[in-house]
């Protein structure tokens, strides 16, 4: 059951709101239950309501202790770093964070940022890793191969 609310996390925002959505329903819990049924109806997105649910209706859970563990391991998960030149659409970080989790072997968050003068490509960090995919960083890597040549044709 678990993998269904992990499956629907792909980015560090969306694990975010999750946490967030999961902390609210933590305090409604000592809140009462009017509060805590109110907070399910209301508050929360239905497949976490769905989720709260069915975990509630197993023998001996305490969802207190369960709440607090999902968001400590949702908040383990590592994230990958990933910059792109242009704002993805749902399909590509479903594609984005399929490659990356093949990658990794594990459960990665996405933290992705934009930013349009790479070009295209991606620069990708991870674990303290940098990697440069950029088109941005191929020109300069090949202008700075080629910098004499050029300076050389220029002055011709």
């Amino acid at each position: 059951m678990e993998e269904t609310i992990y499956a629907k996390i792909k980015t560090k925002e969306s694990a975010e709101a999750l946490i967030n959505e999961l902390e609210l329903v933590l305090k409604s819990l000592y809140l009462g239950s009017d509060e805590f049924a109110f907070t399910l109806r209301t508050k929360v997105r239905a497949n976490l309501c769905e989720y709260i649910k069915t975990r509630l209706n197993q023998e001996n859970i305490n969802i207190e202790n369960h709440i607090k563990n999902l968001i400590e391991r949702i908040r383990l998960v590592p994230c990958v770093r990933l910059i792109l030149a242009f704002e993805p659409s749902d399909d590509a970080l479903d594609r984005f964070h399929s490659i990356v989790i093949s990658a990794c072997q594990k459960p990665v968050f996405l933290d992705v940022g934009f930013s349009p003068d790479i070009i295209g490509g991606a620069i990708i960090i991870y674990q303290g890793k940098y990697r440069d995919l950029s088109f941005k960083g191929l020109f300069e890597d090949e202008f700075e191969k080629e910098k004499e040549n050029i300076i050389s044709f220029l002055k011709k």
